[in-house]
């Protein structure tokens, strides 16, 4: 029966990233198995992330911008970054630069195969490969199975927030390639959220994307309608092409998602619930969990020695759900007013959250503070149910 220190379910953005920090950790002398399934999903997505440090994948970048338009009402600015980039990177890349440095190390074997469940047997993980029984020490699962989110209604936020995208070629130069447009909530909202993000390539050539939250995902052709009407009019008289299409679905939610299964099982990335609930940003901090984790096992020997989170991240984050899911027309004039009282940095610090707790004050100040105490009493009302 084969047998690995550590396995690895699914290659995704979490899957590899936590392969490629093992050994960028110097876990050389582990044994890996990485299983991706054909045809996984990562090739076909593009990813971006807000920092103000150097990372491992920042050389991979398509672009990385200084400054980003915000347009919501009465507030249309560009706006400098200061010490934070935004990059753009995308999914190919990401995945040949992985699995280059992976075919450099011995000592990490890939596979292409669907894994049923992995299970935990005798003081190991074990699962069935290709026929064979295979067990590990370890074992991190990045398959994200939306069942295993135990949603309780009337305690639990539950969202969805779909993105579409179109990279598009203008027969024109409409694109500025120095400001992305963060975002841009210029069209009307109804019963979701929805706003709209341009990021240039060059002067013709942008990944345009419709961003949308409810509490429901919609059929893709009503994104789609948004997205052409919106690509409509930054083309105006001039013509398009659309390159390629990306769809994605995520899940904004405050319940609890399972950290691990069993003694051995690890969940991570999305199915660990790396997603930042109010934002649905991710691609950051599955990279510095990925990190975490590796120099855990370094360290101590197991996965789960990870630096906490502070806890009021999790509190602002249901409040801000609350809102979304409650006041979905108001977010646009919320937008607006967090951007013009607030330098960017204090809000990445929030995106990223690693604010000081004194930064995020000042932040919550800069909003209606009636509407959060409302949302906040709310919870606690919940909370003791």
């Amino acid at each position: 029966m084969p047998h690995y220190d550590y396995l690895i379910a699914g290659g995704g953005a979490a899957g590899l990233g936590l392969a490629y920090a093992l050994v960028r950790h110097g876990l050389l002398d582990r044994s890996i198995l990485l299983v991706e399934r054909d045809g996984e999903s990562v090739l076909q997505r593009t990813w971006c992330w807000l920092a103000e440090s150097p990372t491992d994948f920042d050389a991979l970048a398509a672009c990385t911008w200084e400054q980003v338009r915000v347009s919501a009402p009465g507030f249309n600015q560009v706006i400098p970054l200061g010490r934070y980039r935004l990059r753009l990177l995308r999914g190919q890349d990401f995945s040949n630069h992985v699995h280059a440095v992976l075919a450099a190390h011995p000592n990490v074997t890939l596979a292409r195969a669907e894994l049923p469940p992995l299970t935990n047997a005798a003081g190991v993980v074990r699962v069935e490969l290709g026929g064979d029984a295979v067990t590990a020490f370890w074992g991190f699962d990045s398959r994200f199975q939306p069942e295993a989110i135990s949603i309780q209604p009337g305690k639990h936020h539950s969202l969805v927030q779909q993105v579409t995208g179109w990279e598009v070629e203008m027969d024109r130069e409409v694109f500025d390639p120095a400001t992305p447009t963060l975002l841009d909530f210029s069209t009307p909202q109804a019963s979701l959220v929805q706003f709209f993000s341009v990021l240039p390539f060059s002067a013709r050539w942008a990944l345009v994307r419709c961003t949308r939250i409810s509490g429901q995902a919609a059929p893709a052709g009503e994104s789609q309608a948004a997205l052409r009407g919106y690509v409509d009019g930054l083309a105006g008289e001039g013509r398009y092409a659309v390159l390629h299409e990306e769809n994605g679905t995520l899940p904004l939610t405050d319940a609890p998602f399972p950290r691990r299964t069993g003694l051995r099982i690890m969940n991570i990335g999305m199915r660990g619930g790396c997603i930042k609930p109010s934002t649905g940003w991710g691609f950051l901090r599955i990279q510095r969990e990925a990190a975490a984790i590796a120099g855990s096992l370094v360290r101590r020997l197991h996965p789960f020695d990870l630096p906490p989170v502070p806890r009021r991240y999790a509190l602002l984050d249901r409040i801000l759900l609350d809102l979304i899911q409650r006041r979905p027309a108001d977010c646009p004039a919320m937008a607006a007013r967090l951007f013009r009282r607030n330098p960017m940095e204090r809000i990445l610090g929030f995106f990223n959250e690693d604010n000081s707790t004194l930064q995020d004050v000042q932040l919550l100040a800069s909003l209606p503070w009636g509407r959060f105490l409302a949302a906040a009493a709310r919870l606690l009302v919940l909370r003791r149910v």
